[in-house]
């Protein structure tokens, strides 16, 4: 799977080539270095995109700002937001997304910002 990399400073944006689709829940971003300069990472305006990344705390542990947005993400689980205690935004909009995960955003203890509008969410659990 090849992935362009845009990089500027402490923000980094994946896109997909335009030959593949990321279709499996168990879809990481990984590497052997951790680099803890990035603070925001943008998985955004790519329809092919259907699942949000696990493990992203293993290679980005400091991120602040997290954005999924004009996709096609379905589902948020607790693996895509996990050991990320520094997330103060996170935008997940423009999905398709009609189901959060029970306990999804409780390792962000920082967060401050959740957006969520222009999804399929027909209700929210108390215990997000």
């Amino acid at each position: 799977m090849k992935f362009s990399k845009f990089f500027t400073g402490s923000q980094l944006s994946f896109t997909p080539s335009s030959r593949t689709k990321i279709y499996s829940d168990n879809f990481t971003i990984a590497s052997k270095l951790r680099n803890e300069n990035v603070e925001h990472i943008s998985l955004g305006a790519n329809k092919k995109i259907e699942f949000l990344p696990i493990r992203v705390a293993v290679t980005f542990p400091n991120l602040i700002i997290y954005s999924a947005f004009l996709c096609s993400i379905k589902k948020v689980t607790k693996k895509n937001f996990q050991g990320l205690r520094n997330l103060e935004d996170i935008s997940v909009t423009s999905n398709q997304i009609d189901e959060i995960e029970e306990n999804s955003f409780q390792d962000q203890t920082e967060l401050k910002k959740l957006e969520l509008s222009f999804n399929k969410i027909h209700e929210l659990n108390e215990n997000l």
